[in-house]
């Protein structure tokens, strides 16, 4: 549908910012240089439509421009238009009638070619409007989406005086339509594959084993449509099917497997006492018998305070890896607190901090994923004094909030933790393993850095059940090598089987492993979305 298209050429989109295909399409854009308009359509916000002749003023400017959103909504709208021009958005409009409007003022050209990933009954007529005359530019509206499966709903008149094309196309029936369309298909995708291995192209994944998470919360987030996110379902492997069934492996009979149990015999006996020593000390942590628990390490410092020092409704928690650094950007929070207060407290200096500071976040195993990945039965000694100091910074932490808690007379539902690299890592541990006593009110965490992810979820589903689910917010720079994509997808879905949470993943493009100014932006938005006022 591109091919007339060159770059500097406009493109009309609809669902940028609802499903993986819009926000592929809006990469892809960018790529080959061509200027994505976006219409950010949000449920609750006012609904502007034009109507009548196409080309005619009146069919918009009679439109209620006075309507306006509630403040949820346009916080909404502001936190998504600005990562849609992050990802290469020329500009982001609320509906038709607002594009019209500043086509009007601007004196620019139609786009020729219209994407509709909403297949709403009225979605094909609004880009219709906003498109170039099939006459003069040849334009096409193509609906590509489901939608909620309603009858497209065009006026005859719009249509004739249009004199475009509205086509309708499916990804899967064009690939087997002819087998060189399963060729091209291929080429595509090894071209993707190029682009994200480069760092730059990305996609949101969240992914669900079947037979260990909870796939109706696989289906709700899929029918999620504020969360652009790609859900995939993992299903197991033959040979796991068989060896769930028969309760185990099978063991090897004959001489061949004879021998290899005789050459192995004196490791085994000596292999016992060790891993079991292993598991206990496992087993034990984040626990209330754990050594961490009972070493009474001092609470964390508070390096600054800022917003309302008297009777906060809510308090906002930082902890970072370097606050000297990052407060010169969190000062610029102010605004975004309104009536609650911020607390920023600093690990560097904790007694039980050595293993948390010397590790490298440059090394190999973090780069390509491989140390996070690892697993209660490949995990060293030097792990397990990491998962330990994890515990006690986390512990240090709760005891530095309570006294402020305990102060002003709140609880843990009203605070946000918020964090940075490891810092983020010992506060999502704190949070799930019941470290923090009682449920947040939400968390805000950038590039976190948390070893292990799938201890972590072993620990966080043995924990009871929270009445309600808390919003915790993942957000990970694109360009950052410390938090590697396979790192990035396994946090994902270990967080998807945590029933206590609701993990909402988010990316800023060109960052790296740092906090700045974008960060806080980002922050100030979901900020306006947790805090009580």
């Amino acid at each position: 549908f591109g091919a007339k298209l060159k770059p500097g050429d406009c493109v009309l989109l609809n669902a940028a910012h609802t499903s993986a295909a819009g926000t592929s399409l809006l990469q892809l854009c960018k790529l080959l240089r061509l200027k994505p308009l976006c219409i950010l359509d949000l449920p609750g916000a006012p609904k502007n439509r034009v109507k009548g002749e196409y080309g005619s003023k009146s069919a918009w400017q009679e439109a209620d421009a006075k309507a306006v959103a509630p403040p949820s909504v346009r916080q909404h709208y502001e936190r998504i238009s600005e990562w849609l021009m992050s990802m290469g958005a020329e500009d982001v409009f609320p509906d038709a009638v607002s594009l019209l409007k500043w086509r009007d003022r601007n004196q620019r050209m139609l786009p020729k070619l219209g994407l509709d990933g909403i297949a709403t009954r009225d979605s094909a007529e609004q880009l219709m409007h906003c498109l170039g005359s099939g006459d003069k530019s040849d334009a096409q509206c193509v609906v590509y989406g489901f939608g909620v499966a309603q009858p497209v709903d065009i006026d005859p008149v719009l249509l004739s005086t249009w004199g475009g094309t509205l086509l309708g196309f499916s990804l899967g029936r064009w690939v087997h339509a002819l087998s060189a369309n399963a060729h091209k298909m291929m080429t595509v995708m090894e071209n993707i594959t190029k682009l994200v291995r480069a760092n730059k192209f990305s996609l949101d994944t969240v992914l669900y084993k079947v037979g260990e998470d909870a796939i109706t919360d696989a289906f709700s987030r899929a029918a999620d449509a504020s969360d652009s996110a790609q859900v995939v379902l993992i299903f197991p492997t033959l040979e796991e099917e068989m060896a769930n069934a028969s309760g185990g492996g099978r063991g090897g009979t004959g001489p061949q497997s004879g021998s290899r149990g005789a050459a192995r015999e004196p490791e085994t006996k000596a292999d016992p006492d060790i891993a079991k020593l292993k598991t206990d000390w496992l087993n034990g942590l984040f626990t209330n018998s754990s050594m961490a628990a009972k070493s009474g390490d001092p609470a964390l410092p508070v390096v600054f305070e800022a917003g309302k020092a008297d009777s906060p409704p809510s308090i906002v928690v930082w902890l970072g890896d370097n606050p000297n650094f990052e407060h010169r950007y969190l000062k610029g929070l102010s605004p975004a607190l309104g009536s609650s207060a911020l607390l920023c407290l600093s690990w560097d200096q904790h007694p039980s901090g050595d293993c948390l500071a010397a590790l490298s976040l440059s090394q190999r195993g973090v780069i390509d994923g491989s140390w996070y990945l690892r697993d209660r039965n490949t995990m060293e000694n030097e792990d397990l004094d990491t998962l330990h100091e994890m515990e006690s910074v986390g512990r240090s932490m709760v005891d530095a909030v309570e006294n402020h808690l305990a102060r002003h007379g709140l609880t843990w539902g009203n605070v946000v933790l918020a964090g940075f690299s490891k810092g983020a890592g010992v506060m999502m541990y704190a949070a799930l393993t019941g470290v923090i006593p009682q449920p947040i009110a939400g968390a805000i965490f950038f590039n976190a850095v948390v070893p292990f992810p799938s201890f972590l979820a072993e620990k966080a589903k043995g924990m009871p059940r929270a009445p309600s689910v808390v919003k915790l917010f993942t957000v990970w720079g694109n360009a950052d090598v410390s938090t590697p994509a396979p790192y990035r997808t396994h946090i994902a879905q270990a967080l998807a089987g945590v029933p206590q949470v609701r993990a909402v993943p988010d990316t800023l493009p060109e960052n790296d492993h740092t906090f700045n100014e974008k960060s806080v932006n980002i922050m100030s938005t979901l900020l306006g979305l947790m805090l009580q006022r």
